[in-house]
């Protein structure tokens, strides 16, 4: 886009929006002389120590003016290379945890890129002087990133760009005229046609020494530039690195990649090669030093990347550490005074650090890649602000000092700060793999083209709890009113609240950004606080009655949406208390059997009938209780059987099954474990076995597991609980045999596994290692690999199951194959599942009989939602924030069945439901997170939607912000989709807007122009190859449209020329438009 064009832009939305790039004015960095963290670097004073790395954030003149609006004064300008184009494979980027790319450099041409570059240059100057920001100039540096060898960088193209960018000359003065139809007052500034006076080099993989120190010199000489070499972490050595990420860090799932380790420049001569071009710039007046550094070679194992690209490069918080250790060692292996800037992994917690270590100025990438994008910058200058504070500390110069506490040279405190720090980050938490859940991040919605605002934690959640909503009115203070939003859709939130194994959390937002909202702990607060509500009975009305077998989790949640819609449930329970699984096998650590009674207690209260002692197949059949004039039932008796192992010896006495283990334990009948006791199993029931197994023994107990624990189905919270709890793991380990005394077990036979390709479950396959094998002695095996469906309740009747043995029923509303009879949570097909899914069955069955019956379903308020304050939300999003310490007693105090986790209270609970990002409100994720800014989020103001006459249309564009695609911008590098919460493709899938006409008409579907034709604004898109418009002839109004196409339109039309009149627009021409019958 051209610098006039992209100046108009700018100007247009900071008069009409308030923002630049949808960067709202309220978020703009604004600079200040009294700031402690300027620096001062080579003579010119940054008004910031921070900024973008050479990559996707510099690539786009838009990306570079969004990067310093936000802060960064620093920019490393994308490499460019003498290739004029590279084709680069997409998508090219993938950060869900650690950061992954296949290739960052320049894509454009080398004359593309120069002016994108001077752009930015212009209009930042431009845009310092519109905001009236402090200094006489913006206080920013821009340093080229070239590459890859001397030839190249010799060569006429890459010539002209050396050339043009330390002296701009005539092009500077055309895009000053350009910039200022927009910006008239920059014809009244000063700025330099030296764009740049420094330069790091980028070599690949494999370059020999010799040539990286000619590349250097010869940037020093003819250039008269301050270099800098980019060094790749491979210097500290294949088996260094190894050690710090597998061994260190736990990142087992990355593979250097050998071969650039056994190309690269050695250790040894990299130091040799530093020192030499050191006194080489000193002899020159230009300063040599390094940039650390480049991304970390390894084997691509990224099913996101296409096929073919052998080698991915790691980059985010597994980077530091190793960035970090080659600092060290050249700090340490070198002269005093080395420059050493800073990219690797660096983030707002660990840049006031970086700094102290003497590190500067220090860049980043991958952390602006997550959600807050350019954003995240302004907690960069916070956090770096409170260390200043917290040290007392005057300047940069003065927090080296004081952060060593000791008294000497800074260079002197800087090495001792480098060393202190590099010596902690193998026990940094922040950079062990485990410390953070963020593989499971994706709900299984689709998208659309509009409406795209729904809150994962509630479309995950099996009951669709209202989480955004009840988290607003605990940060307010409203305990009670939260519980009534819990209830709305929750019909166990005590039990809940203790033993869910809260989907919610992984998909939380904040997962991206540190760490979920601690939804689980709130709803337990809430329950626990709450004032106890008065239900009065509903009025059961003249319909028929449902019969529930089961008092669990399912039929519980059954009964009580029934019972709030005005039907009779009358529960049918075997045993002689409700719960089921949950009152007979949880252990009490995770429930006490008073959370029980107080969900079941609310149930009852709804007029719900329970009648105990009943076995359903036995005392009753199915027949019967159709014949007492229940017009439908609903089986929800779990899966009570406990899977066997299928070996030689498993009838032994001291082989348990899991589930009568637990059921035992929990009811305190259990006998002698004795000393030596292990758990076959990777599932929560295992957990459960195990750790109850440790109350109960004085023994040493283990699990066995055939796989490793990366693969282990048990919630990672189980898991670490385990462990906490001093019980071991033995991985790659299957019981073959149980060998016995007589009748009693004495030992257990097994074989050792190695992990094949994947099975159908996804996960790497155990196979049995040929000649392997050990025997363990044992007291007692506890065998928990699975649960059986128990069908003795349809005695009698037919039904139909899988081949797996569970039911199968209908998709949508769990009918079984028996007319009326109803089955959900572990009893049907899939199988054994979790509380909150039986209880989301539950609730679907409920409905599905209403429906059946002709019955509405329960009336509730509905939520209120309060109105958005999009900076402040923007603002909340970009803020990293750790979640509040759940209150817990340690695993050496754990010696009975009390509650591990205690309740939080009302002040930590008001703080941690504060960190809830409003997912319910806005999402805009993928704006967020795509570094061209090529996703834009418009509004809609839905008083005058577009629906279709008859009804049938299918469009719903009923929410107020929507997101669009500016298509030209977008490079589908594929970052959008992998932080969208949904299953879709953002820059796909959302409606992509061209600015330019001959890229508009190369595409089939899902194509967007605005025009403007006599002064009326107006739509084209694309529709199956066909051109189809509309022109606003006059004011929005409500309409009803029968044809999609136009419906579409006509939604696109009214949000861009609502939010978005600022984007360019085409002037038409009256001869090109299509029909101009399909005007409004």
């Amino acid at each position: 886009m051209g610098a006039e064009r992209l100046a108009a832009w700018i100007a247009a939305e900071i008069d009409g929006a308030g923002s630049v790039f949808g960067i709202p004015r309220e978020l703009w960095f604004a600079p200040s002389p009294a700031d402690r963290f300027a620096l001062n670097l080579r003579g010119t004073r940054l008004e910031t120590p921070i900024g973008v790395a050479a990559g996707p954030h510099t690539q786009l003149a838009q990306n570079i003016i969004v990067a310093w609006l936000c802060g960064a004064r620093v920019i490393e300008l994308k490499t460019v290379q003498t290739l004029d184009r590279i084709e680069v494979a997409k998508p090219c980027i993938d950060m869900q945890d650690e950061g992954y790319n296949t290739e960052w450099s320049q894509e454009l041409s080398i004359r593309e890129s120069f002016h994108e570059y001077l752009t930015a240059w212009v209009v930042i100057h431009a845009l310092h002087a519109r905001l009236e920001l402090s200094g006489s100039t913006p206080g920013i540096l821009f340093d080229l990133s070239v590459g890859y060898d001397l030839e190249g960088i010799r060569r006429p193209n890459m010539r002209w760009y050396l050339e043009h960018m330390t002296d701009a000359g005539e092009e500077l003065e055309s895009c000053v005229s350009a910039v200022a139809s927009s910006f008239p007052e920059i014809h009244d500034l000063e700025i330099g046609i030296r764009l740049t006076d420094s330069v790091t080099l980028s070599t690949l993989h494999g370059c020999p020494p010799e040539e990286i120190e000619s590349i250097a010199e010869h940037l020093l000489d003819t250039w008269g530039l301050h270099t800098a070499v980019k060094l790749n972490p491979t210097l500290i050595g294949y088996d260094t690195v190894r050690e710090i990420l597998i061994e260190e860090l736990d990142w087992t799932h990355v593979e250097p990649h050998r071969p650039a380790f056994d190309a690269d420049i050695g250790y040894p001569e990299a130091v040799a090669l530093v020192e030499r071009l050191r006194k080489y710039g000193d002899q020159r007046n230009l300063e040599f030093g390094v940039k650390l550094c480049n991304t970390l070679p390894v084997v691509n194992r990224r099913p996101e990347f296409p096929p073919g690209e052998e080698t991915a490069y790691l980059s985010g918080r597994p980077l530091q550490a190793l960035a970090v250790e080659l600092a060290r060692r050249l700090v340490d292996d070198t002269d005093d005074g080395l420059t050493v800037s800073f990219a690797g992994g660096a983030d707002a917690f660990n840049t006031p650090t970086l700094l102290a270590a003497g590190l500067r100025p220090v860049t980043t990438c991958s952390d602006l890649l997550r959600p807050g994008g350019y954003l995240r910058l302004l907690q960069y200058l916070v956090e770096l602000d409170r260390e200043l504070d917290r040290t007392g500390a005057a300047d940069l110069d003065e927090l080296i000092l004081r952060s060593a506490g000791i008294t000497g040279s800074i260079t002197q405190a800087a090495r001792h700060n480098l060393a202190r720090y590099a010596d902690s980050l193998p026990s940094d938490p922040s950079l062990i793999r485990g410390s953070f859940g963020r593989n499971r991040t994706k709900t299984g919605r689709t998208l659309g083209l509009f409406d795209c605002v729904a809150a994962p934690c509630t479309d995950v959640c099996a009951v669709e709890q209202k989480v955004p909503s009840y988290m607003r009115h605990v940060a307010a203070g409203d305990v009670d009113k939260a519980a009534e939003v819990i209830a709305r859709d929750n019909a166990l939130p005590t039990i809940l609240g203790r033993a869910c194994h809260h989907p919610c959390e992984s998909v939380c937002l904040r997962t991206h950004l540190d760490q979920p909202v601690a939804i689980r702990e709130i709803k337990r607060y809430v329950t626990d606080s709450a004032r106890p509500r008065v239900r009065p009975k509903t009025a059961a009305s003249k319909a028929p009655s449902v019969a529930i077998v089961g008092a669990g989790p399912c039929g519980l949640a059954s009964a009580a949406e029934l019972a709030n819609a005005g039907v009779k449930a009358v529960i049918f329970e075997a045993r002689g208390e409700g719960g089921g699984m949950v009152s007979a096998t949880i252990p009490g650590y995770r429930s006490s059997g008073s959370a029980v009674n107080r969900d079941l207690e609310a149930v009852t209260d709804l007029g719900v009938e329970v009648e105990y002692g009943v076995s359903v197949g036995s005392d009753i059949t199915l027949d019967q209780l159709f014949g007492r004039g229940f017009s439908s039932i609903v089986v929800a008796v779990g899966a009570q059987i406990g899977s066997s192992l299928g070996i030689e010896g498993e009838d032994s006495v001291g082989v348990i099954d899991g589930l009568d283990f637990l059921r035992s334990a929990r009811h305190g009948r259990t006998a002698d474990l004795g000393s030596r006791i292990a758990v076959v199993g990777g599932g929560d029931v295992a957990m459960d076995c195990a750790r109850s197994a440790r109350r109960l023994s004085d023994g040493e107990v283990e699990i066995l597991y055939r796989r490793t624990v990366d693969e282990m189905p048990a919630h990672p919270e189980e898991i670490r609980d385990l462990l906490s709890e001093g019980i071991t793991i033995r991985e790659l380990i299957a019981p073959r045999r149980a060998v016995a005394t007589g009748d009693r077990l004495e030992a257990i036979e097994c074989a050792t596994m190695t992990l094949g390709e994947p099975d159908a479950s996804g996960r790497p396959r155990p196979v049995e290692v040929p000649g392997g094998g050990i025997t363990i002695a044992l007291d007692t095996l506890i065998v928990a690999i699975g649960q059986r469906a128990d069908l003795r309740v349809f005695f009698g009747s037919t039904v139909a199951t899988s081949p797996g043995g569970y039911l199968e029923v209908d998709s949508e509303t769990l009918e079984t194959s028996i007319p009326r009879v109803y089955a959900g949570g572990d009893l049907r097909e899939p199988g054994p599942s979790n509380i909150v899914e039986a209880c989301g069955d539950g609730r679907r069955i409920a409905r599905a009989i209403l429906e059946r019956e002709g019955l509405p379903a329960p009336t509730i308020s509905p939520v209120t939602t309060p109105s958005l304050d999009l900076p402040d939300l923007l603002r909340r999003r970009s803020h990293r924030e750790w979640r509040v310490e759940i209150p817990r007693t340690s695993g050496s105090e754990r010696s009975g069945f009390d509650e591990v986790v205690a309740t939080l209270d009302r002040d930590v609970a008001t703080v941690e439901a504060a960190r809830c990002l409003d997912c319910d409100l806005l999402c805009s994720t993928c704006d967020g997170v795509c570094p061209n800014r090529a996703i834009a989020t418009y509004f809609l103001d839905n008083s005058d939607a577009a629906a279709s006459a008859d009804g049938s249309l299918s469009l719903n564009a009923a929410q107020a912000p929507q997101v669009a695609v500016l298509a030209d911008l977008c490079n589908e590098c594929g970052n959008c989709v992998t932080f969208c919460p949904t299953v879709g493709r953002p820059w796909r899938d959302k409606p992509r807007i061209y600015f330019y006409r001959e890229d508009f008409e190369t595409e089939r579907d899902n194509a967007f122009m605005l025009f403007r034709i006599n002064g009326l604004p107006g739509i084209q898109g694309r529709f199956r190859g066909t051109t189809r418009q509309l022109v606003m002839a006059g004011p929005s109004q409500p309409l009803e449209i029968s044809d999609p196409d136009l419906a579409i339109l006509h939604t696109l039309l009214r949000g861009m020329a609502e939010s978005m009149a600022h984007l360019p627009v085409v002037e038409a021409e009256p001869f090109w438009i299509v029909d101009p019958g399909d005007s409004l």
